[in-house]
This record gives structure tokens, sequence and C-alpha cells, in this order.
């Protein structure tokens, strides 16, 4: 870039740390519903967020572009209500680093997910039923239970409502993931949001950090591997399933892919139209925060990606606030 850039980062999680020290002598502006927040002391200029949602929220995010002299905006909070506006924020010369709220609620919601891409002849998908009552999963239930199962809302974040029905005795350590079939209805009660209910997948989990290009995608998966060490490898199965999927969904902004192998099959589980908690990850690969606000602004950058396996992690460092 050629000049520096007024970039505002919303109310994100605490990896935006990791995110915004990608993006050396930008002019950086953050915002949080929290006064102290992780990324706070990279932050040339801060504010607090009010507690607003939907079309309230994006009027003030509009305004804060205002006052601001916002050239880019890397949403988090509020993104689809966001996404829904893009024509607003660019009338006030304001890029949006979102894709359109078509691709971002298709793709936030799990159903809508899978239906998509078995439409689009998409052959990587689990099996599942989606049900909203109590009456539907017990039935679905009966009909499964010799299977491994686990559940999930079709709209979560973080896998925060994923678990695993176990119906072992509980002990003091068993993993907060598992719960027994009768704990699980107890909780969920007689009627609730849209419940994936679907065959546990028992194989590696793949993240992979994606970015399509006028040069070509950037794709780096990342393996867990145990603990926080991941392998960041090229696996040409995944490689090419990742490219399929932004071919498919059109995707143009940084995004998230995740799969899971069962039985060596590799299955799709999501898609986040986000950058991802572990970016800073692949980080030794390919600056992605940059190569993406470059294109955002029309700067056609030149890139390269090394497809060698890296064994990579992360450790906890203090970060004075104040």
């Amino acid at each position: 870039m050629g000049c520096v850039m007024r970039i505002w980062f919303n109310h994100w999680f605490s990896a935006a740390y990791f995110i915004i020290s990608e993006l050396k002598g930008m002019y950086i502006i953050g915002s949080n519903a929290n006064e102290e927040f992780t990324y706070k002391p990279l932050c040339a200029h801060t504010e607090v967020e009010p507690e607003l949602e939907g079309e309230e929220y994006v009027d003030f995010c509009l305004d804060f572009c205002t006052r601001n002299k916002v050239e880019v905006f890397v949403p988090k909070r509020g993104l689809a209500d966001i996404s829904r506006n893009l024509a607003k924020f660019a009338k006030i010369g304001v890029r949006v680093l979102a894709d359109d709220y078509e691709k971002v609620s298709i793709f936030a919601d799990k159903v809508r997910t899978y239906d998509f891409f078995r439409n689009k002849g998409l052959g990587c998908l689990p099996m599942f039923n989606c049900v909203t009552s109590a009456a539907e999963f017990e039935a679905i239930y009966k009909y499964l239970k010799f299977l491994p199962l686990c559940v999930k809302f079709a709209l979560d974040e973080g896998a925060q409502s994923f678990r695993i029905i176990d119906n072992a005795p509980r002990t003091l350590t068993r993993s907060r993931y598992r719960l027994q079939y009768g704990e699980l209805l107890e909780l969920l009660g007689d009627t609730f949001p849209k419940l994936l209910v679907m065959q546990y997948l028992s194989g590696d989990e793949i993240s992979a950090d994606c970015l399509a290009t006028s040069r070509g995608n950037i794709i780096i998966p990342r393996k867990k591997m145990y603990g926080r060490v991941e392998k960041i490898f090229f696996d040409e199965t995944v490689v090419d399933l990742c490219g399929k999927i932004l071919d498919i969904s059109g995707l143009q902004c940084p995004c998230n892919i995740q799969f899971r192998y069962d039985k060596g099959k590799l299955y799709l589980l999501e898609i986040n139209t986000r950058m991802s908690g572990g970016l800073h990850l692949a980080a030794a690969c390919v600056n992605i925060p940059l190569v993406a606000i470059n294109k955002l602004i029309g700067n056609d950058v030149s890139w390269s990606l090394t497809k060698t396996e890296q064994l990579v992690t992360f450790a906890e460092m203090p970060i004075l606030l104040r």
C-alpha cells in the first residue's frame, strides 16, 4: 500500500491481536463492548461500543466510520447485518471486508450450507437430520441410536453447542462436550432452534484458511495434532476440495473451511465467512490479512506460497493494556 490506511476492527475475539499484527504500518482503529480488550494496545484509536443490535448497530457503524474517517472496515460483530447494508457503507466511501449478505447468511446456517452444496453436486457432505422439537429429536434418536451421534445448532459459532451423545456414566473427568441423551433432552426443552443430529465423525479435524485472488486461491490447511500443536500440510484432496468450495460459493473475502475425516473420507463441517481465530498459525505461509485488504482496495499484490509441511503452535503471552 502506498499510504497509511485507516482500518477499523469492531468487536472481535482476542485472536484479532494476531491479525492486526500482520498489518504493520496501518492506522488501526479498534472498538469493543468492553473498555479493555486484547488488541487495544495495537490500536491508534479505541472506543467502547454501545449494546446495540440489528439496524441500530448498523447505524452506529455508519456514524462511527464517518466520525473516524474509516477507509476499511473489518467487521466481526454484526457481520450479517453489516453485509446486508454494504451499499450504505460504499455510499460514504468505506470498503467493508465482508462478502454479500446472501453468502454470509447461507454459510452462517449449517443446514442452508449443506443444502446449498448438495444442490451444487458437492459430494463431501455429512448425513444429518434437522429437528426443532423434543418429539422430533426422540424419533430420530430411536432410529439412529446404534450410531455414534452428535448434535449442534444450525446457527452456532466456535462449536459452542456441539455435544457428543454419550450414555456412559458421568465422571469428574468427563469432557464437557459429552452429554447423556436424557441430559440433552432436559437442556433442550420442548422446542428449540434448528438442531442438527448427525453421526459423530471421529477422524482428524482440518481447518483451512482461504482467500480467492486474481493470482489463484490461497489455501492453507491445518490439522490438529495434540494440545496446541497443528500441522500445516498441503494434502491434494483437501486443497482441491477447498478450491471447489471457493469456486462454487463465490466467496471473495477471507474465509475458513472446516472438515473432518471419518473412515478415510473427508466431510465438510462448516464455513466461516471471516478470518479464523487460528489464522496466525498460517502467517508463516502468506500474510492473508494484508493480501485481503489490498484486494479490497483494488491493489493486485503478488504473493507466494511455499507448500512445505510445518508444525506450528502458539504460547500465551502477557499484554500490557495500560
